[in-house]
Protein backbone atom coordinates (compact mmCIF):
# COMPACT_ATOMS: atom_id res chain seq x y z
CA UNK A 1 0.00 0.00 0.00
CA UNK A 2 1.06 3.22 -1.08
CA UNK A 3 0.19 6.51 1.60
CA UNK A 4 -0.80 9.47 -0.38
CA UNK A 5 -1.86 12.87 0.45
CA UNK A 6 -3.21 15.83 -1.44
CA UNK A 7 -0.75 18.64 -1.61
CA UNK A 8 -1.69 22.16 -3.14
CA UNK A 9 -4.55 19.74 -5.51
CA UNK A 10 -1.73 17.42 -6.69
CA UNK A 11 -2.31 13.66 -5.25
CA UNK A 12 1.46 12.91 -3.72
CA UNK A 13 3.28 10.17 -2.29
CA UNK A 14 3.42 10.54 1.70
CA UNK A 15 7.35 9.83 1.88
CA UNK A 16 8.49 12.41 -0.27
CA UNK A 17 6.12 15.14 1.22
CA UNK A 18 7.54 13.79 4.72
CA UNK A 19 11.14 13.86 3.61
CA UNK A 20 10.57 17.34 2.54
CA UNK A 21 9.27 18.48 5.96
CA UNK A 22 12.22 17.22 8.00
CA UNK A 23 14.26 18.73 5.15
CA UNK A 24 12.97 21.77 5.92
CA UNK A 25 13.13 20.95 9.80
CA UNK A 26 16.76 20.26 9.99
CA UNK A 27 17.69 23.20 8.07
CA UNK A 28 15.52 25.83 10.40
CA UNK A 29 16.89 23.83 13.49
CA UNK A 30 20.06 24.13 12.26
CA UNK A 31 19.41 27.88 11.69
CA UNK A 32 18.26 28.52 15.01
CA UNK A 33 20.70 26.06 17.10
CA UNK A 34 24.02 27.33 14.97
CA UNK A 35 24.96 23.92 15.33
CA UNK A 36 28.79 24.46 14.90
CA UNK A 37 28.37 26.42 11.42
CA UNK A 38 26.42 24.04 9.71
CA UNK A 39 28.09 20.69 10.72
CA UNK A 40 25.58 18.69 12.71
CA UNK A 41 22.66 18.08 13.12
CA UNK A 42 21.77 15.50 16.22
CA UNK A 43 25.45 14.65 15.12
CA UNK A 44 24.42 14.23 11.82
CA UNK A 45 25.91 16.43 9.34
CA UNK A 46 23.59 18.48 7.26
CA UNK A 47 24.56 18.43 3.94
CA UNK A 48 24.73 14.51 4.49
CA UNK A 49 21.26 14.13 5.50
CA UNK A 50 20.10 16.21 2.66
CA UNK A 51 22.13 14.46 0.31
CA UNK A 52 21.27 11.36 1.08
CA UNK A 53 17.09 12.12 1.16
CA UNK A 54 16.73 15.38 -1.67
CA UNK A 55 17.32 12.79 -4.62
CA UNK A 56 14.75 10.51 -4.01
CA UNK A 57 11.98 12.68 -3.39
CA UNK A 58 13.13 15.06 -5.62
CA UNK A 59 11.94 12.93 -8.47
CA UNK A 60 9.24 11.32 -6.74
CA UNK A 61 7.68 15.19 -6.18
CA UNK A 62 9.16 16.63 -9.49
CA UNK A 63 7.69 14.07 -11.52
CA UNK A 64 3.99 14.15 -9.99
CA UNK A 65 4.43 17.94 -9.97
CA UNK A 66 5.40 18.01 -14.12
CA UNK A 67 2.21 15.06 -14.73
CA UNK A 68 -0.26 17.36 -12.91
CA UNK A 69 1.14 20.99 -14.72
CA UNK A 70 0.27 19.02 -18.07
CA UNK A 71 -2.86 18.56 -16.79
CA UNK A 72 -3.61 22.67 -15.48
CA UNK A 73 -3.89 20.93 -11.55
CA UNK A 74 -1.28 23.13 -10.12
CA UNK A 75 -1.86 26.15 -8.19
CA UNK A 76 0.14 28.72 -7.38
CA UNK A 77 -0.71 28.14 -3.09
CA UNK A 78 2.16 29.76 -1.62
CA UNK A 79 0.47 30.36 1.77
CA UNK A 80 0.65 26.73 1.94
CA UNK A 81 4.36 25.83 1.93
CA UNK A 82 4.42 29.50 3.85
CA UNK A 83 2.83 27.67 6.65
CA UNK A 84 4.75 24.48 6.62
CA UNK A 85 8.39 26.53 6.50
CA UNK A 86 6.71 28.62 9.84
CA UNK A 87 6.06 25.31 11.08
CA UNK A 88 9.40 23.94 10.61
CA UNK A 89 10.70 27.53 12.09
CA UNK A 90 8.74 27.12 15.49
CA UNK A 91 9.11 23.63 16.13
CA UNK A 92 13.13 24.32 15.50
CA UNK A 93 13.17 26.82 17.77
CA UNK A 94 11.34 25.07 20.31
CA UNK A 95 13.77 22.07 20.12
CA UNK A 96 16.88 24.62 20.91
CA UNK A 97 17.60 25.26 24.33
CA UNK A 98 16.16 28.41 26.07
CA UNK A 99 18.57 31.09 26.91
CA UNK A 100 21.31 29.66 24.46
CA UNK A 101 20.21 31.30 21.07
CA UNK A 102 23.27 31.89 18.21
CA UNK A 103 23.30 34.03 15.44
CA UNK A 104 23.01 32.56 12.06
CA UNK A 105 25.92 30.85 10.39
CA UNK A 106 27.40 31.67 7.40
CA UNK A 107 26.59 28.56 4.99
CA UNK A 108 29.25 26.22 4.23
CA UNK A 109 29.94 24.46 0.82
CA UNK A 110 27.72 21.06 1.15
CA UNK A 111 30.33 17.95 0.95
CA UNK A 112 30.07 15.83 -2.31
CA UNK A 113 30.62 12.35 -0.34
CA UNK A 114 28.02 10.24 2.03
CA UNK A 115 30.61 8.22 3.80
CA UNK A 116 28.43 5.04 5.51
CA UNK A 117 29.09 6.43 8.79
CA UNK A 118 27.31 9.65 7.62
CA UNK A 119 24.49 7.24 5.96
CA UNK A 120 23.74 5.61 9.02
CA UNK A 121 23.78 8.51 11.22
CA UNK A 122 21.21 10.43 8.31
CA UNK A 123 19.23 6.83 8.69
CA UNK A 124 18.77 7.64 12.59
CA UNK A 125 18.42 11.27 12.52
CA UNK A 126 14.79 10.55 10.59
CA UNK A 127 13.93 7.81 12.61
CA UNK A 128 14.76 4.59 10.41
CA UNK A 129 17.47 3.63 13.20
CA UNK A 130 17.31 3.70 16.94
CA UNK A 131 20.08 6.47 17.93
CA UNK A 132 21.60 7.81 21.31
CA UNK A 133 22.44 10.74 19.05
CA UNK A 134 18.95 11.89 19.93
CA UNK A 135 20.13 13.06 23.30
CA UNK A 136 20.55 17.01 23.62
CA UNK A 137 23.57 18.10 21.44
CA UNK A 138 25.23 20.94 23.02
CA UNK A 139 26.92 22.26 19.30
CA UNK A 140 26.19 25.75 18.83
CA UNK A 141 25.37 26.46 22.51
CA UNK A 142 26.78 29.75 23.58
CA UNK A 143 27.62 30.35 27.67
CA UNK A 144 27.55 34.07 28.71
CA UNK A 145 30.22 35.47 31.00
CA UNK A 146 27.48 35.92 34.01
CA UNK A 147 26.62 32.31 33.64
CA UNK A 148 30.31 31.40 33.94
CA UNK A 149 30.60 32.90 37.20
CA UNK A 150 27.64 32.22 38.64
CA UNK A 151 26.58 28.46 37.99
CA UNK A 152 29.56 27.02 40.70
CA UNK A 153 27.09 28.15 43.41
CA UNK A 154 23.64 26.91 42.21
CA UNK A 155 24.00 23.42 42.03
CA UNK A 156 24.41 20.07 44.99
CA UNK A 157 28.10 20.75 46.67
CA UNK A 158 30.66 18.04 45.39
CA UNK A 159 33.97 17.07 46.01
CA UNK A 160 36.46 18.49 42.86
CA UNK A 161 40.26 17.64 42.00
CA UNK A 162 41.79 19.76 40.51
CA UNK A 163 45.44 20.01 39.02
CA UNK A 164 47.55 23.15 38.51
CA UNK A 165 45.52 24.70 41.16
CA UNK A 166 48.65 26.85 42.60
CA UNK A 167 48.31 29.52 39.02
CA UNK A 168 46.07 31.12 36.77
CA UNK A 169 43.38 29.45 35.52
CA UNK A 170 43.45 26.30 38.20
CA UNK A 171 43.65 28.64 40.78
CA UNK A 172 40.99 31.25 40.02
CA UNK A 173 38.60 28.27 39.33
CA UNK A 174 39.47 27.04 42.48
CA UNK A 175 38.89 29.87 44.21
CA UNK A 176 35.60 29.99 42.64
CA UNK A 177 34.24 26.35 43.46
CA UNK A 178 35.72 26.57 47.13
CA UNK A 179 33.94 29.93 47.44
CA UNK A 180 30.51 27.89 46.41
CA UNK A 181 30.82 25.66 48.67
CA UNK A 182 32.35 22.64 46.83
CA UNK A 183 35.17 20.31 48.39
CA UNK A 184 38.17 21.28 46.58
CA UNK A 185 41.70 19.39 46.27
CA UNK A 186 44.45 21.46 44.81
CA UNK A 187 46.60 19.15 43.36
CA UNK A 188 50.36 20.78 42.97
CA UNK A 189 53.81 19.84 41.94
CA UNK A 190 55.21 20.12 45.14
CA UNK A 191 54.04 20.82 49.17
CA UNK A 192 54.92 24.63 48.96
CA UNK A 193 52.79 25.51 46.06
CA UNK A 194 49.97 23.17 47.19
CA UNK A 195 49.55 24.77 50.41
CA UNK A 196 50.09 28.31 48.76
CA UNK A 197 47.20 27.19 46.54
CA UNK A 198 44.89 25.44 49.15
CA UNK A 199 45.64 28.88 51.69
CA UNK A 200 44.69 31.08 48.89
CA UNK A 201 41.41 28.85 47.38
CA UNK A 202 40.05 27.88 50.72
CA UNK A 203 40.72 23.79 49.41
CA UNK A 204 42.62 21.20 50.80
CA UNK A 205 46.51 20.25 49.58
CA UNK A 206 47.89 17.59 47.84
CA UNK A 207 50.95 16.52 45.57
CA UNK A 208 50.44 15.43 42.61
CA UNK A 209 53.71 15.94 40.09
CA UNK A 210 52.53 15.19 36.91
CA UNK A 211 56.22 15.23 35.06
CA UNK A 212 56.38 11.95 37.90
CA UNK A 213 54.49 9.32 37.59
CA UNK A 214 55.35 7.71 41.08
CA UNK A 215 54.00 11.34 42.10
CA UNK A 216 51.07 10.53 40.51
CA UNK A 217 50.58 7.27 41.76
CA UNK A 218 51.39 8.55 45.11
CA UNK A 219 48.39 11.11 45.25
CA UNK A 220 45.85 8.62 43.43
CA UNK A 221 46.46 6.20 46.18
CA UNK A 222 45.20 9.11 48.80
CA UNK A 223 41.70 9.72 46.88
CA UNK A 224 39.28 7.69 48.46
CA UNK A 225 36.23 9.24 46.81
CA UNK A 226 35.88 12.08 43.92
CA UNK A 227 33.21 13.44 42.02
CA UNK A 228 34.61 15.55 39.59
CA UNK A 229 38.42 15.69 38.31
CA UNK A 230 39.60 18.47 36.48
CA UNK A 231 42.91 17.64 34.48
CA UNK A 232 43.64 21.71 34.28
CA UNK A 233 47.64 21.49 34.46
CA UNK A 234 49.93 22.34 31.61
CA UNK A 235 53.03 23.94 30.40
CA UNK A 236 54.35 25.48 26.94
CA UNK A 237 58.38 25.58 26.42
CA UNK A 238 60.23 28.34 25.23
CA UNK A 239 59.50 27.86 21.48
CA UNK A 240 63.11 28.72 20.49
CA UNK A 241 64.33 25.38 22.66
CA UNK A 242 66.34 23.34 20.74
CA UNK A 243 66.49 20.30 22.40
CA UNK A 244 63.74 18.49 24.98
CA UNK A 245 63.47 18.95 28.30
CA UNK A 246 62.53 15.51 30.16
CA UNK A 247 60.18 14.39 32.71
CA UNK A 248 61.40 11.76 35.74
CA UNK A 249 60.59 8.78 33.87
CA UNK A 250 61.99 9.88 30.23
CA UNK A 251 59.40 11.40 28.42
CA UNK A 252 59.00 14.68 26.73
CA UNK A 253 58.72 17.22 29.07
CA UNK A 254 55.14 19.32 27.73
CA UNK A 255 53.61 15.74 26.40
CA UNK A 256 54.68 13.84 29.54
CA UNK A 257 53.00 16.61 31.73
CA UNK A 258 50.03 17.54 29.37
CA UNK A 259 49.27 14.09 28.38
CA UNK A 260 50.63 12.07 30.11
CA UNK A 261 50.71 12.51 33.48
CA UNK A 262 47.20 13.22 33.28
CA UNK A 263 46.13 10.07 31.35
CA UNK A 264 47.64 7.91 34.15
CA UNK A 265 45.84 9.88 37.14
CA UNK A 266 42.61 9.80 35.22
CA UNK A 267 42.97 5.52 34.99
CA UNK A 268 44.09 5.18 37.99
CA UNK A 269 41.03 7.56 39.44
CA UNK A 270 38.69 6.05 36.78
CA UNK A 271 36.45 3.12 39.03
CA UNK A 272 36.51 5.92 42.24
CA UNK A 273 35.16 8.85 39.75
CA UNK A 274 32.59 6.17 37.47
CA UNK A 275 30.92 5.87 41.19
CA UNK A 276 29.82 9.31 41.89
CA UNK A 277 26.40 10.22 41.41
CA UNK A 278 27.88 13.16 39.52
CA UNK A 279 30.58 11.64 37.77
CA UNK A 280 32.59 14.23 35.42
CA UNK A 281 35.93 14.55 34.27
CA UNK A 282 37.36 18.16 32.57
CA UNK A 283 39.81 18.64 30.68
CA UNK A 284 41.53 21.66 29.79
CA UNK A 285 42.72 21.89 26.33
CA UNK A 286 43.25 25.20 23.49
CA UNK A 287 41.92 26.18 20.42
CA UNK A 288 45.42 25.40 19.08
CA UNK A 289 44.98 21.94 18.55
CA UNK A 290 43.06 22.69 15.25
CA UNK A 291 45.73 23.92 12.70
CA UNK A 292 42.34 25.95 11.03
CA UNK A 293 41.91 27.66 14.25
CA UNK A 294 43.30 31.56 15.02
CA UNK A 295 46.07 30.57 16.58
CA UNK A 296 46.55 26.96 15.29
CA UNK A 297 47.78 28.24 11.95
CA UNK A 298 50.51 30.67 13.16
CA UNK A 299 53.91 28.68 13.57
CA UNK A 300 53.87 25.25 13.53
CA UNK A 301 50.46 23.20 13.22
CA UNK A 302 49.20 20.29 15.03
CA UNK A 303 49.56 16.74 14.00
CA UNK A 304 50.12 13.30 15.31
CA UNK A 305 51.16 11.69 12.31
CA UNK A 306 50.85 7.53 12.67
CA UNK A 307 51.99 8.66 16.55
CA UNK A 308 55.15 6.37 15.70
CA UNK A 309 57.12 7.85 18.36
CA UNK A 310 54.80 7.13 21.05
CA UNK A 311 55.54 3.46 20.26
CA UNK A 312 59.71 4.75 22.03
CA UNK A 313 59.64 6.06 25.60
CA UNK A 314 62.42 8.43 24.60
CA UNK A 315 60.59 10.05 21.74
CA UNK A 316 60.71 13.75 21.19
CA UNK A 317 57.73 14.05 19.33
CA UNK A 318 54.67 11.99 18.74
CA UNK A 319 55.05 12.19 15.51
CA UNK A 320 58.27 11.08 15.44
CA UNK A 321 60.03 13.68 13.91
CA UNK A 322 62.91 16.18 15.19
CA UNK A 323 62.44 18.80 18.50
CA UNK A 324 60.09 21.55 18.25
CA UNK A 325 58.46 23.36 20.81
CA UNK A 326 55.78 25.12 19.76
CA UNK A 327 54.18 21.92 18.10
CA UNK A 328 54.23 20.05 21.19
CA UNK A 329 52.57 21.96 22.97
CA UNK A 330 49.70 22.15 19.94
CA UNK A 331 50.19 18.66 19.96
CA UNK A 332 49.84 18.29 23.88
CA UNK A 333 46.64 19.78 23.39
CA UNK A 334 45.51 17.70 20.42
CA UNK A 335 46.10 14.91 23.07
CA UNK A 336 43.75 16.06 25.11
CA UNK A 337 40.81 16.20 23.18
CA UNK A 338 41.67 13.04 21.81
CA UNK A 339 41.74 11.52 25.45
CA UNK A 340 38.57 12.76 26.53
CA UNK A 341 36.76 11.67 23.70
CA UNK A 342 37.67 8.37 24.28
CA UNK A 343 37.67 8.39 27.96
CA UNK A 344 33.94 9.67 27.49
CA UNK A 345 33.04 6.37 25.78
CA UNK A 346 34.89 4.30 28.46
CA UNK A 347 33.54 6.04 31.30
CA UNK A 348 29.86 5.56 30.04
CA UNK A 349 30.39 2.17 29.85
CA UNK A 350 31.10 2.29 34.02
CA UNK A 351 28.16 5.36 34.48
CA UNK A 352 26.06 5.71 32.07
CA UNK A 353 25.52 9.08 33.61
CA UNK A 354 28.88 10.40 33.77
CA UNK A 355 30.22 12.70 31.48
CA UNK A 356 33.38 14.25 30.05
CA UNK A 357 34.32 17.59 28.42
CA UNK A 358 36.78 19.85 27.32
CA UNK A 359 37.36 23.56 27.53
CA UNK A 360 39.52 26.45 26.88
CA UNK A 361 39.62 29.24 28.95
CA UNK A 362 40.48 31.37 26.60
CA UNK A 363 44.24 33.56 25.31
CA UNK A 364 45.34 34.66 28.77
CA UNK A 365 48.34 36.52 27.53
CA UNK A 366 49.92 36.65 31.21
CA UNK A 367 53.79 37.02 31.37
CA UNK A 368 54.01 35.10 34.56
CA UNK A 369 51.72 32.98 33.94
CA UNK A 370 51.10 30.57 30.91
CA UNK A 371 53.73 32.65 28.77
CA UNK A 372 55.99 32.01 32.02
CA UNK A 373 58.89 30.18 29.59
CA UNK A 374 58.74 32.43 26.89
CA UNK A 375 61.00 35.62 26.78
CA UNK A 376 60.11 38.42 29.01
CA UNK A 377 60.32 41.16 26.75
CA UNK A 378 57.74 38.89 23.74
CA UNK A 379 55.73 37.83 26.84
CA UNK A 380 54.77 41.31 27.59
CA UNK A 381 54.51 42.42 24.04
CA UNK A 382 52.40 40.22 22.86
CA UNK A 383 50.40 40.57 25.96
CA UNK A 384 49.85 44.82 25.77
CA UNK A 385 49.12 43.54 22.01
CA UNK A 386 46.71 40.74 22.73
CA UNK A 387 44.77 43.49 25.42
CA UNK A 388 44.90 46.22 22.95
CA UNK A 389 43.14 44.37 20.26
CA UNK A 390 40.59 42.72 22.41
CA UNK A 391 41.26 39.28 22.31
CA UNK A 392 42.90 38.69 25.73
CA UNK A 393 40.82 37.03 28.50
CA UNK A 394 41.95 36.68 32.61
CA UNK A 395 42.93 34.39 34.89
CA UNK A 396 39.68 35.29 36.80
CA UNK A 397 37.11 34.22 33.45
CA UNK A 398 39.47 31.38 32.69
CA UNK A 399 38.62 30.35 36.29
CA UNK A 400 34.82 30.86 35.74
CA UNK A 401 34.85 28.35 32.54
CA UNK A 402 36.67 25.46 34.87
CA UNK A 403 34.33 26.09 37.36
CA UNK A 404 31.18 26.33 35.02
CA UNK A 405 32.10 23.32 33.11
CA UNK A 406 33.32 21.17 36.31
CA UNK A 407 29.55 21.87 37.69
CA UNK A 408 27.14 23.20 35.63
CA UNK A 409 23.76 20.71 34.91
CA UNK A 410 23.73 21.80 31.52
CA UNK A 411 26.95 19.34 30.62
CA UNK A 412 25.10 16.72 32.35
CA UNK A 413 22.74 16.05 28.74
CA UNK A 414 25.76 15.35 27.11
CA UNK A 415 29.31 14.16 26.70
CA UNK A 416 32.61 14.41 24.60
CA UNK A 417 31.64 17.89 24.38
CA UNK A 418 34.42 20.69 23.00
CA UNK A 419 33.68 24.05 24.91
CA UNK A 420 35.96 27.11 23.63
CA UNK A 421 36.07 30.96 24.07
CA UNK A 422 34.40 31.59 20.63
CA UNK A 423 35.11 34.02 19.40
CA UNK A 424 38.66 35.21 21.05
CA UNK A 425 38.05 38.32 23.92
CA UNK A 426 34.29 37.97 23.60
CA UNK A 427 33.95 36.73 27.27
CA UNK A 428 32.14 33.77 26.62
CA UNK A 429 32.05 29.49 25.78
CA UNK A 430 30.92 28.23 22.57
CA UNK A 431 30.42 24.57 22.08
CA UNK A 432 31.51 23.38 18.77
CA UNK A 433 33.31 20.62 17.21
CA UNK A 434 37.15 19.68 17.80
CA UNK A 435 39.47 19.87 14.57
CA UNK A 436 39.08 16.65 11.88
CA UNK A 437 41.74 15.13 13.26
CA UNK A 438 40.31 15.28 17.32
CA UNK A 439 37.37 13.65 15.84
CA UNK A 440 38.78 10.56 14.23
CA UNK A 441 37.57 7.72 16.52
CA UNK A 442 40.78 5.77 15.24
CA UNK A 443 43.16 8.20 16.52
CA UNK A 444 41.51 8.30 19.88
CA UNK A 445 41.85 4.71 20.40
CA UNK A 446 45.90 4.38 19.45
CA UNK A 447 46.76 7.00 21.40
CA UNK A 448 44.94 5.91 24.28
CA UNK A 449 46.77 2.08 23.57
CA UNK A 450 50.16 3.80 23.23
CA UNK A 451 49.65 5.95 26.36
CA UNK A 452 49.13 2.66 28.01
CA UNK A 453 52.03 0.86 27.16
CA UNK A 454 53.92 4.35 28.50
CA UNK A 455 52.65 4.40 32.00
CA UNK A 456 52.88 0.90 32.02
CA UNK A 457 49.06 -0.01 32.31
CA UNK A 458 49.12 -2.23 29.75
Amino acid sequence: MVYSARFCRVKLPLWPLLAWLFEMLVCNYTLVRRASEFKGFFGVPVQSTIQFLRPAYSTAIGHKATAAKSRRQLPVRMHSLAALAALCSAVATALAPNGHRTPLPQPVEASAELGRRDLLLTLGAAGLLPLRAFAASPEGTVVPQAELFETAAKVAKRRIIVTGANSGVGLEGAKILAKAGHDVVCACRNQARADAAASTSGGTAAVCDLADLSSVRSFAKTVSNVDVLVLNAGLALNTKDKEPTRTKDGFELTIGTNHLGHFLLYNLLEDKLAKSNNARLVVTASPVHDPLSGGGKVGSTATLGDLKGLKSKDFDMVDGGPFDADKAYKDSKLCNILFTAEASRRLAKKNSKATAHAFSPGLIPSPDGFFRYQPKIFAKTFSAIATKAGVAETSEFGGACLSYVATAPLLDQSTNGWWDTDPPGKHQLLCHLPSAEARSIDEQKELWRLSSALVGLA
